[in-house]
């Protein structure tokens, strides 16, 4: 997973390989429920892991690393099978003479692989906010309708 911390390193028979891993998995699952820093180091404390909150900091970094990481895997992985379900899918196309939907295949293949370049599109929201005085009512009128031009709306 990550590099051992320096309190793994210097208290060797209080914290091998093997706790050094449950520890991360067990800072990892009490980040997914939303503990705190502070609760964490409450819990190392607990546990009687011998560590600073320095240290309880840097397990909560390393499993947000490794979280970062795995999906970077997943995502490519993710990725991966959907160009080949797509490549799949065209040589089906292909086959039973459905030219049509090999050619719709084939350009959703394309846009995966990133060959197209991104479609923008125009978003529009409705605000709905309470201004306290006339004033600052027709200022915002006047950022709104000034952003309404810029955006080119009619």
């Amino acid at each position: 997973m990550g590099k051992m911390p320096e309190a793994c390193k210097s208290h060797h028979q209080r914290c091998n390989k093997l706790d050094y891993e449950r520890r991360l998995y067990e800072v990892s699952k009490l980040l997914l429920q939303g503990v705190t820093r502070q609760g964490i180091f409450l819990y190392a404390q607990e546990k009687q892991w011998g560590v600073s909150i320095r240290q309880v900091e840097w397990y909560m970094s390393t499993c947000r690393k490794i979280w970062r990481k795995d999906h970077e895997k997943d995502k490519q992985a993710d990725l991966d099978w959907h160009i080949k379900a797509r490549e799949n899918l065209y040589s089906q196309c292909v086959k039973e003479k459905e030219y049509s939907c090999a050619k719709d295949v084939l350009v959703d293949l394309t846009k995966l692989k990133g060959y197209y370049p991104v479609e923008k599109r125009a978003l529009t929201a409705e605000i709905t906010m309470e201004i306290a005085t006339p004033e600052e009512r027709q200022r915002r009128i006047a950022e709104l309708e000034t952003k309404r031009l810029l955006i080119g709306e009619s």
